[in-house]
């Protein structure tokens, strides 16, 4: 006579043999009950492998490459309190106009410029008043603008700190950055990106520097660099947030005819980025490079 075990999953109805199943029975539950939970961890870490892999694509999706150089001018202005928002924003040098640098606005419409005579104009078009302008009769782009045409109210102009902004997409006019190196050991810290210099593209939040072209070089000796992300580039080496590489220049080849690699970490977008370099065996050798940045929505 086979040996009967309590069924824990049938609710008594007053037959005591319903309640009771055979040891055999109880066995192939449990067995069966082990298989399915396996199952389900199959499927838990299928499910996970997925997961990482999507996250792996979308920190490659959309990504942008960038080239840029040194800013025609660090700073440039913040405009606030334009009734038409549009017009409010960070204006960095977008060019020459009137003998003086003109700006554009990065964060929306309008233009910074100097009407050549004896005011600042902020309006929808570089050169040209339109219907609705801002106007400022004073030397300086700094302190407050009136309205003209439909443009309600006034807005006001403010410097941007140069921390802010030290790079231009690469393009007419804009010339390579200068890194000098010391007494047979590294240089100061030269500033290349500014917390308005990333994003360059929307959406995008983060960014590496990956590449550099160098353009010049004072001295032919092998050249040591670092590139740090940071609120200093000190700040930078202590907390190991750089990379390090060597090249070698050569003067009477043209120097190096190709795109050498940085392949920093990521970094968010807004960090701060800075270089220096060593010469061996030099004392002061200034080194002249164009830096290229890819950017990421994750």
């Amino acid at each position: 006579m086979p040996n009967y075990t309590l069924n824990p999953n049938r609710t008594p109805d007053g037959n005591a043999r319903d309640m009771l199943v055979p040891d055999s029975t109880t066995d192939a539950m449990v067995e069966n009950q082990e298989d399915i939970e396996e199952k389900v961890d199959v499927v838990d870490s299928v499910a996970d492998a997925v997961l990482v892999d999507i996250v792996e694509v979308q920190k490659n999706l959309n990504s942008n490459y960038s080239w840029f150089g040194k800013a025609l001018e660090d700073g440039g202005y913040e405009i606030a309190g334009a009734v038409l928002p549009e017009f409010n924003g960070s204006y960095y040098a977008d060019g020459t106009l009137n003998t003086k640098t003109s700006y554009a606005n990065k964060d929306g419409a309008g233009f910074l410029w100097w009407d050549g005579v004896d005011s600042w104009v902020v309006s929808a078009a570089s050169g040209v008043l339109g219907t609705d302008h801002f106007i400022r009769v004073d030397a300086s782009a700094v302190g407050a603008f009136t309205n003209v045409g439909s443009a309600d109210g006034t807005v006001t102009g403010a410097d941007i700190a140069d921390a802010e902004h030290k790079a231009d997409r690469i393009g007419a006019g804009i010339s390579a950055f200068q890194i000098d190196a010391g007494n047979e050991t590294w240089g100061t810290w030269v500033q290349l990106l500014g917390s308005d210099d990333t994003p360059v593209t929307t959406l995008m939040t983060k960014f590496k520097a990956d590449m550099m072209f160098v353009t010049d070089g004072e001295a032919e000796v092998p050249y040591m660099i670092q590139f740090g992300r940071g609120a200093s580039g000190a700040a930078a080496l202590a907390a190991g947030d750089y990379t390090e590489l060597i090249i070698g220049v050569n003067t009477t080849t043209q120097l190096l005819k190709e795109i050498v690699e940085i392949q920093t970490e990521r970094a968010s977008a807004g960090d701060l980025l800075w270089a220096r370099c060593l010469a061996i065996g030099t004392n002061t050798a200034t080194l002249d490079f164009y830096f290229g940045i890819k950017e990421y929505m994750v």
